[in-house]
């Protein structure tokens, strides 16, 4: 397997706007009388570990909303949960291209759950990332910052990267997580 480049060896800790991406995707979805909370309690801040060999372990996140739909004839509630788990593999880069193998079932899944005012319900999960599917990723590395841009199949989730020393990787994630992701403190 090929090794990663020097620059993005190291232990990162981004700043993503996945919240914003599945917001967007979820009001174009809705009509007239949806309301929703998409995903308020999507953190920001994400982790990564990437070492020398190209090994790669990615910090888990866990979050949930609920779009209610009222209309003049029926209403219902869908509740959305979306699981990313902690991701094992070995990563690369080559010419601005992020590529990675990921274990299988460690892929990102959608939860679906509805109900209808009927009593009817129904729920699906979609898989966001299929074994063995590739998420065409940009990079641009330089220095201390990194910068990942992901075509997912809601649109485009970009990530600053800060890198940060392993030492304090744990401690430097927690405080983001609990500043609400407001990066790196100075």
């Amino acid at each position: 397997m090929p090794e990663p480049s020097a620059c993005i060896v190291g232990s990162w800790i981004g700043e993503s706007n996945a919240d914003e991406v599945f917001q967007d995707f979820i009001q174009s979805m809705s009509g007239s009388g949806v309301t929703f909370d998409a995903f308020s309690d999507f953190p920001t801040s994400i982790g990564r570990q990437i070492y020398a060999d190209g090994f790669y372990i990615t910090v888990p996140m866990h979050v949930s909303t609920t779009v209610t739909e009222d209309r003049e004839t029926s209403s219902g509630q869908m509740i959305m949960d979306l699981n990313l788990p902690t991701e094992i593999g070995h990563i690369w880069d080559i010419d601005g291209m992020l590529f990675s193998c990921v274990l299988p079932g460690m892929s990102p899944t959608l939860h679906f759950e509805g109900r209808s005012d009927d009593g009817s319900s129904g729920s699906t999960d979609i898989v966001l990332q299929p074994d063995g599917y590739v998420v065409p990723t940009t990079v641009l590395c330089n220095g201390d910052s990194m910068i990942t841009s992901s075509e997912l199949p809601v649109g485009t989730v970009t990530v600053l990267w800060d890198r940060v020393p392993q030492s304090r990787f744990g401690e430097d994630l927690r405080a983001r997580l609990e500043s609400g992701g407001a990066g790196p403190e100075e």
